[in-house]
């Protein structure tokens, strides 16, 4: 392994924890959507 293969793995980890990192705030903040808003338990505006 040279340093382009560790930069690499670490630029792939960073993306990594940075989309979770956003999945867990959107799901807090309550701003996710599962798309089947008959089976969801939150309050939203786009519940039919």
């Amino acid at each position: 392994m040279n340093i382009s293969d560790i930069i690499l793995i670490v630029v792939i980890a960073v993306i990594v924890a940075a989309a979770i990192f956003a999945i867990i705030r959107r799901k807090k903040s309550g701003k996710d959507c599962c798309g089947n808003c008959t089976q969801c338990n939150h309050d939203c505006d786009r519940r039919l």
